[in-house]
């Protein structure tokens, strides 16, 4: 456990990691009103349903491998994506192809009874306040979280590294209401179909403002495009997931390397490791730790953003579910 005098630092630097996460206020769910005018299907519509997505996220203190630890007894290491009411004839909430695929870009990913999820935050030492967002249903892409600045850095992936300028990465996310591939075809299960996108903005790019602010023949730039085209989208780390009423997924960062069934070993594998032919450089950090975490080459990762989504779906599908 930290001494006080060590805890001022992760408090600060908790705040610079969440500095621009959130995008909204904390709202919870709101209300059904009556209306006769159903909402636009191209624009946000947590104004007139309370089905679709809500939104937690908070910064863990991991510099003892907590997190690695309670996730390990929330959720089977050998199958961290499997619902609690998974059968052969319904797929899993995120194919075991993607769980291992964002693994080897350094995110984790996990699919876990809600109140489980949400239970998680009282059993890791957090360094920051929990942070919540109602987001319903979008079908455009949307930004969910906005991480720190970071200077020029280096990615690892696992075809070769990719330098990047200057900038701040972000998660994009939609979510709408998909029916089940249930055997029932009369009356299908209702699912939250989510997307979610890491996306890299530039900044050594000037703002809009800063450009001609007063100017309204100026050609379009970064913040007047398509949120998508403003910046890399990793597409590579898409991550899918088609979650039940009171399903929740986790997303967090960690070393791709990292055995969690080791995690009682020594475990900083991150420093410089001495060898009969001299020190071996840090290797570059992995997308997930760059952009959900305060990790830097050759130390070990402290600080890291747990995102935890919730689904909110009826019972059953039906088209009126998104216009009532």
């Amino acid at each position: 456990m930290p001494s006080r005098l060590q805890r001022t630092p992760l408090l600060a630097l908790a705040a610079l990691l969440l500095a621009g996460c959130a995008t909204s206020p904390s709202t919870p769910p709101p209300p059904r009103p009556d209306s006769s005018t159903p909402p636009n299907q191209f624009q946000r519509l947590s104004d007139s349903a309370r089905d679709g997505l809500e939104a937690f996220w908070w910064v863990v203190d991991d510099a003892d491998d907590v997190l690695a630890r309670r996730l390990h007894e929330l959720t089977s290491l050998n199958t961290p994506a499997s619902a609690p009411t998974e059968s052969p004839a319904t797929p899993p909430p995120i194919p075991a192809e993607t769980i291992d695929r964002l693994q080897r870009l350094g995110f984790r990913a996990f699919v876990v009874p809600a109140q489980q999820a949400l239970a998680l935050q009282a059993q890791t030492p957090g360094a920051g306040p929990i942070q919540r967002r109602w987001m319903g249903q979008v079908v455009n892409w949307t930004v969910l979280i906005r991480g720190r600045e970071r200077p020029a850095s280096s990615i690892e992936l696992p075809d070769g590294t990719l330098d990047l300028p200057p900038g701040r990465f972000r998660i994009l996310a939609r979510a709408w209401t998909i029916p089940s591939a249930s055997v029932d075809a009369e009356k299908p299960a209702a699912l939250l179909q989510i997307d979610l996108r890491p996306q890299h903005e530039d900044g050594s790019r000037p703002a809009e403002s800063a450009l001609r602010p007063t100017d309204p023949t100026a050609p379009p730039t970064i913040e007047s495009s398509p949120i998508e085209a403003q910046g890399v989208v990793f597409d590579r780390a898409a991550l899918s997931a088609s979650l039940a009423a009171g399903q929740a997924l986790i997303l967090i960062p960690e070393d791709p390397a990292a055995d969690w069934n080791a995690i009682d070993a020594p475990s900083d594998t991150r420093g410089r490791i001495e060898t009969a032919t001299g020190p071996v450089p840090a290797r570059p950090l992995s997308l997930g730790e760059l952009a959900l975490s305060d990790a830097q080459p050759g130390s070990k990762t402290r600080l890291k953003l747990v995102i935890v989504l919730v689904a909110h779906v009826p019972d059953q599908f039906s088209i009126l579910n998104n216009v009532r």
